[in-house]
């Protein structure tokens, strides 16, 4: 057997992985073009709702065929998630430094290689890693 006989259809990992993490915490309203927390939502932190957001946005490529352009400025986060700006920014910031979503052009979009390490920080079985004081 080789190595690329080990290879899965990569599209189909991700939208599996994208589905089990946002399962319990959001439903889609293609109509609308809206992501819809359920009530589950409301017990995360910020961290883990910020990553929820952007796994979630990324699965509008497997729930509709429309071209989406879904802003995550964190004004636009700060708005759609209700969390306050002093406490989005230095979120988001611990989650850059931890390589959990990257900052592309102002836009916040999550590292879909480290969705293990996501979904492990969504379910509550792993914390966001502090950077330590140089």
């Amino acid at each position: 057997m080789a190595l690329k006989d080990l290879i899965a259809d990569h599209g189909k990992m991700t939208e599996e992985a994208i589905e089990a993490i946002v399962a319990d915490f959001v439903r889609y309203d293609p109509k609308k073009h809206l992501i819809v927390f359920t009530p589950e939502a409301k017990k995360l932190g910020a961290e883990q709702t910020i990553l929820l957001y952007l796994v979630a946005v990324e699965g509008w490529r497997y729930v509709t065929d429309d071209e989406l352009n879904v802003e995550t400025k964190p004004s636009e986060l700060e708005s759609i998630l209700g969390i306050p700006g002093g406490t989005l920014r230095p979120s988001l910031k611990k989650l850059r430094e931890a390589h959990l979503v990257t900052n592309d052009d102002g836009k916040y979009i999550v590292q879909l290689a480290n969705l293990d390490a996501v979904a492990g920080i969504i379910s509550g079985e792993r914390t966001v890693v502090k950077k330590k004081a140089a």
